[in-house]
């Protein structure tokens, strides 16, 4: 009996034997390589049938469309027209054979309704990033749904899980004034000045503030009080008994002093400031450029935002928002826009920035389109977050923090507070701040911080 593993005469390696011929053995790989597609001739194909991947993902989206019916193909029409026109058939293919992949099958035979309101109910407690908001994501993005404000959305899904820990009645009732009038307005405000996709910070930033006022309230229940009994010494009492976010409740105690008379005395008392952050001096940001951009097996996407916080001083909430407007080539090199006026890329970055803008963005998985996003994300629409940036800047072991602020110093050394903010998109009273603090020399400043003990 003959080994069934040998070494393929194509790919010179050791795998399971699929075809003989007179020179030697083939893999399964080599083999369908080799064969051209029964239907289309295309050189290549993906299964036994003898069909590329092409022909088997338009066959596999054929079917979808003839199981959907006349009235919802309609609706999928363009969603099942990208699917079919996926640039890498294969990784979709491999897709349609994993369990979420089932949800679109839902929809397709009616057992999922196609609105958002269904949508909502199906995806209940699960985050932005679980199968049903990346459907839910790809549908709109090719008409299956209305456009909506889905971080508004998603806030008002966990409002309601968050407000059922409170228990019935006028307190209960003055959260959720706070958080609908007050809170949520604001987030859409912000979602609506980001395009879309506000920054991260401000959705957390939107959670804890309702948080922290349900968890007040039901400090003060557990007493056997409501909000109308809170007095500072009380206030001040929950304040000291937990961690420091519990100041985010001071948006709460403003909201109360329009409804409660006797709560417009109160007040949190911020702590006084700690000790400056550390900043990195010049050679420790450009060790770490250089390791950065040298690494080529890192997402060119992290590539870029490191060098934009190391070389610019960019905050990642920024950098990830970029649209490919922002980032022009030009005879005398790249232009990169932070703020209302463009900078100059040096020349070490040409090749990240052409790579780059090589990038096809979308996901071939989900059949996503162009994005405008510069560093588009997984989720149709949506530009990659700046926490997924940090979180793996953190990894490479990236100084975010420090390396932001020493590029903010060496810049303020050699530039004045005007041209720094309209350039890299610093605010002018920081500007002004930073120029001030670089005023004599930048050694002079730094050697001031390592004698002080701030390194």
């Amino acid at each position: 009996m003959s080994d069934p593993f040998d070494r393929c005469l194509v790919c010179r390696r050791v795998r399971r034997v699929y075809a003989r011929v007179d020179a030697g053995v083939l893999c399964t790989a080599c083999y369908r390589a080799q064969r051209r597609c029964g239907r289309c001739d295309r050189l290549g194909i993906g299964s036994s049938r003898g069909l590329c991947w092409e022909c088997l993902l338009t066959d596999r989206v054929e079917e979808l469309r003839a199981r959907a019916g006349p009235d919802r193909s309609v609706r999928l029409v363009g969603y099942l027209d990208a699917l079919a026109a996926s640039p890498n058939p294969a990784s979709t293919l491999r897709w349609m054979a994993t369990p979420p992949f089932a949800l679109l099958e839902e929809v397709v035979d009616g057992r999922l309704e196609l609105s958002h309101r269904a949508f909502d109910q199906r995806q209940g407690a699960l985050g932005e990033g679980s199968a049903v908001a990346y459907l839910r994501a790809a549908l709109v993005a090719h008409g299956a749904l209305p456009e909506r404000d889905e971080t508004s959305a998603a806030f008002d899904r966990w409002l309601a899980r968050a407000l059922a820990g409170l228990r019935d009645g006028r307190d209960q009732a003055a959260v959720m004034a706070f958080a609908t009038w007050q809170v949520a307005r604001r987030l859409a405000d912000t979602t609506a000045r980001h395009q879309g996709t506000p920054p991260e910070s401000a959705v957390k930033h939107a959670r804890t503030q309702v948080r922290e006022a349900i968890r007040l309230t039901q400090w003060l229940h557990a007493q056997a009080l409501d909000l109308g009994d809170l007095r500072q010494d009380l206030l001040d009492e929950w304040l000291a008994a937990g961690a420091s976010t519990r100041r985010s409740v001071s948006g709460f105690i403003d909201w109360l002093s329009r409804a409660h008379p006797a709560s417009r005395r109160l007040q949190v008392a911020w702590p006084a400031a700690g000790h400056n952050p550390p900043i990195a001096s010049d050679e420790q940001r450009l060790q770490a450029l250089t390791a950065l951009l040298t690494d080529r097996r890192v997402d060119p996407r992290v590539r870029f935002a490191g060098a934009a916080v190391l070389l610019f001083a960019q905050p990642l909430t920024r950098v990830a928002a970029l649209h490919c407007g922002d980032l022009t080539e030009t005879a005398g090199g790249w232009l990169i826009r932070f703020g209302p006026r463009r900078v100059h890329a040096p020349a070490l970055l040409d090749d990240l920035l052409e790579e780059l803008r090589s990038t096809v963005p979308g996901s071939s998985r989900t059949a996503a389109r162009a994005s405008d996003w510069l560093l588009p994300g997984r989720k149709h629409g949506t530009h990659i977050t700046s926490e997924e940036l940090r979180r793996q800047l953190k990894v490479l072991r990236m100084p975010i923090r420090p390396g932001r602020r020493g590029a903010l110093l060496a810049l303020a050394a050699e530039l004045p507070a005007p041209v720094l903010s309209e350039h890299f998109g610093v605010h002018r009273a920081r500007a002004a701040q930073w120029t001030r603090a670089a005023g004599r020399t930048y050694a002079d400043y730094v050697a001031t911080r390592t004698v002080t003990g701030h390194r």
